[in-house]
């Protein structure tokens, strides 16, 4: 009676302990998790910072949680997740992709079967993989195919471990079966932003009419859907990340264009935000992988603007003779007086003008973070009709540490309608001498910085204009 109660009692036991086991390991296969929102930080250094929250189904114990749907370059030891009532054991990042030479070389040693471009088919051991494939057959001879990359290669499974996407795999211990909120913070590459402005002149070049869009870039290798956004704008250090699965990262062979205009109430809200600045878009959208968005970031009006002629040329004790066209610049400055005063992200500026009939494009430059109340100075191209020739026509040493050189500059403006205005920026271009001091020139000039002096000299439409600078140069 004793045996048997005891037989009883072991085949309870043992009924017990399998039914925990399957218990534990149904639980590790079983969590499930629905995306309740998701916040998408993207900085202009190929950074996304991803805040998921997910709604997630535990049950009490250990269980299992796989998430597939999260970006392919994310950087793994940037994960965090937060699950208020329960324990998060384990860590773990899955990228063994699925390739054919990954699940040939699991292969090695296996019997596969081949069907060659003739339909032919062939059956042996695996003893290679690669663009080169060698069979070994039953009888122990060997089948060498030199090129099968327009053949078929069967094998009756796909190998254990690997996975289709790159995939986030957590175990968890819940302390009992709820629904619960769980947080996901992740680092990832292959999202990007940057500012693009287009502008138009008026006809008198002295207002324009300036538009910026902000082009966000999605390569990370996941769709983020009707997410929050925001944007960092500043130069933020990183400590590089090569290392990081470089080899599993998506690359871009195919991008669209999704423009998107922006009301008051729907576009960026701007803040300054440690020492950089924020952009909150007031609004949610979707960020497509593969894709580039462009979302409007601020429109501005008959901001007034100056045109500049510029010539570079440097001032030297030695024998120069050049030929050049003036550099054309605008320049206009940031404030708020002036119908801006936003910061300006870096960035392309394009600028067009119309003539008339249509508008044309004239030029463009990049831009550097700029501050509100900063002025903005645009390198748009070179003028055609205003060119220069600067010519050394004496040279004298004066003794073994003092020389003298004298440079004529003839400036010619050729067009018909309009009068001109150079400014003259002259860096002294030799360092051995020391000391420089400007002898003669019948313009007004300024001393820019140490090495460098600036003047302007007009010019009547349809003329021009011949003058001497002469300068010392000493080496004490």
């Amino acid at each position: 009676m004793k045996k048997n109660h005891l037989n009883l009692i072991s085949k309870f036991v043992l009924s017990l302990f399998i039914i925990t086991a399957i218990t534990t390991f149904n639980n590790e296969i079983k969590a499930q998790s629905t995306q309740k929102d998701v916040s998408v930080t993207i900085y202009n250094s190929n950074l996304g910072v991803i805040k998921d929250t997910r709604e997630v189904k535990l049950t009490k114990g250990i269980n299992q949680l796989n998430i597939t749907d999260v970006a392919s370059s994310v950087y793994p030891s940037s994960v965090l997740i937060k699950i208020p009532t329960a324990e998060v054991i384990e860590q773990n990042y899955q990228y063994d992709l699925v390739s054919i030479n990954k699940i040939l070389n699991k292969y090695i040693d296996q019997e596969v079967t081949i069907k060659m471009e003739n339909n032919n088919i062939i059956t042996g051991k695996l003893l290679n993989a690669g663009s080169q494939v060698v069979l070994q057959k039953d009888d122990g001879g060997l089948i060498m195919l030199p090129d099968v990359s327009k053949s078929q290669i069967s094998v009756p499974k796909l190998p254990e471990n690997f996975i289709t996407r790159p995939t986030l795999v957590w175990t968890i211990k819940a302390n009992k079966t709820e629904d619960q909120t769980a947080e996901l913070t992740y680092h990832t590459s292959g999202l990007n932003w940057n500012a693009e402005y287009v502008a138009e002149l008026d006809p008198s070049d002295k207002k324009m009419n300036i538009s910026a869009w902000v082009t966000l870039k999605n390569t990370s290798g996941t769709t983020y859907n009707n997410a929050k956004v925001k944007l960092i704008a500043g130069d933020i250090n990183q400590v590089s990340n090569s290392g990081y699965n470089d080899e599993y990262r998506l690359l871009t062979r195919k991008t669209t264009m999704d423009l998107e205009m922006a009301d008051e109430e729907t576009g960026f809200a701007e803040k300054e935000f440690f020492e950089y600045h924020l952009y909150d878009l007031g609004r949610r959208t979707t960020i497509k992988n593969n894709e580039n968005k462009q979302l409007a970031l601020f429109d501005a009006k008959d901001v007034p603007v100056k045109k500049i002629l510029s010539v570079n040329t440097t001032l030297s004790p030695y024998t120069q003779n050049k030929e050049l066209n003036a550099n054309v610049s605008i320049k206009f400055k940031n404030s708020k007086e002036n119908n801006l005063g936003m910061p300006f992200p870096k960035g392309k500026i394009r600028m067009n003008k119309s003539d008339g009939t249509s508008t044309e494009f004239i030029g463009e430059d990049m831009i550097n973070h700029t501050p509100k109340d900063e002025e903005i100075i645009l390198n748009i191209g070179k003028a055609f009709d205003v060119k220069l020739d600067a010519t050394t026509i004496e040279r004298k040493k004066i003794n073994n540490k003092t020389e003298e050189v004298e440079i004529e500059f003839k400036l010619r403006n050729r067009k018909s309608s309009e009068d001109v205005e150079v400014v003259f920026n002259c860096p002294i271009g030799y360092s051995y001498f020391n000391n420089w001091k400007i002898l003669k020139l019948d313009y007004k000039w300024t001393k820019k910085n140490a090495n460098t002096i600036t003047f302007s000299v007009p010019v009547k439409k349809d003329s021009e204009v011949t003058f001497t600078l002469k300068a010392q140069f000493t080496n004490k």
